[in-house]
């Protein structure tokens, strides 16, 4: 018999918990697995709670919720041999559009009832810490355009909302100096944004960074935007959407297989998965294969 945590974040998206929960447990039952379902407050340590369980005996941990209740979920998880599964109730599910998981719930939890197979991602940890991030992170526009982003406006408009939010993030925004440091190689650069990047989707699923930018390469992308206006802005966002990103002269990129430090003079909103840190600086160290992510069959 099946051991599974799952941990379900009721604030999530638009779906009901109750319902996901039912759901969960009558896939449980039909499987023959045991299962414990533990609810978020905001207010656990997620990683600690997550490594605690993984000790208890569990064969599988699933985050429920969207990319912050995944990289907290994984972050318990890093590095040791207990697969992790998601199922996708965010706003935009990032993670989970990137391994070709279902965004249908029913067919999302039929992945990890059925026949799959399990897939490395590489992670960063920041600062030293516990906690660990696998998607992306940010200083500058983007941070304070997800900073700015209603969850009532996530929850009706869906990603739309970041748009606006964005659109609110870019009116007075200036250009700050930041220093950066990419496997001990140093810049000094004048940027309105620098995204720290392990997966090619930056905040909505048609907005891709680039076309080799992957979650288990072992290797973490540093994209610098050199943007002043709203104008710049939308020639940046065409060169990525059409694949040209490296030909536009306001986007430069760098490619890290160790560690990158960021520093950004002023002091910058930074965000990490969705979830920011308050500081004005960031030391990222980069793990490779970090946690084992069930993904349907290929």
């Amino acid at each position: 018999m099946k051991r599974v945590f799952v941990v379900l974040n009721p604030v999530a998206g638009t779906t009901k918990p109750d319902e996901v929960r039912q759901l969960l447990e009558q896939g449980f039952r039909r499987a023959g697995w045991a299962w414990e379902i533990y609810t978020t407050t905001g207010d656990e340590d997620l990683p600690v709670l997550v490594r605690r369980k993984s000790q208890q005996g569990f064969d599988l941990l699933v985050a429920a919720g969207g990319d912050g209740t995944f990289s907290g979920v994984a972050s318990g998880v890093v590095q040791t041999e207990v697969p992790l599964s998601i199922l996708p109730l965010g706003t935009v599910n990032t993670m989970a559009r990137e391994l070709g998981i279902p965004m249908e719930l029913q067919e999302a939890l039929d992945v990890l009832l059925g026949d799959h197979e399990l897939r490395a991602v590489d992670g960063m940890q920041v600062d030293g810490g516990a906690r660990h991030f696998f998607l992306n992170l940010s200083l500058g526009v983007s941070a304070a355009m997800m900073r700015d982003t209603r969850r009532a406006e996530k929850q009706k408009m869906g990603w739309v909302a970041y748009l606006w939010g964005g659109l609110r993030a870019l009116s007075g925004f200036q250009p700050a100096r930041f220093t950066l440091t990419v496997d001990e190689e140093a810049y000094t650069v004048r940027a309105t944004d620098v995204v720290v990047a392990n997966n090619s989707a930056v905040g909505v699923p048609e907005f891709q960074l680039g076309p080799d930018i992957r979650l288990d390469d072992g290797l973490i992308n540093v994209c610098v935007i050199r943007a002043r206006s709203i104008w710049d802005y939308a020639r940046a966002a065409w060169a990525i959407v059409t694949m040209q990103q490296k030909r536009y002269s306001h986007l430069r990129f760098f490619e890290a297989r160790r560690t990158i430090r960021i520093c950004s003079h002023p002091r910058l909103p930074v965000q990490a998965d969705g979830d920011f840190i308050d500081q004005q600086s960031v030391e990222i160290r980069i793990v490779p294969r970090a946690v084992r992510v069930v993904v349907p069959k290929r």
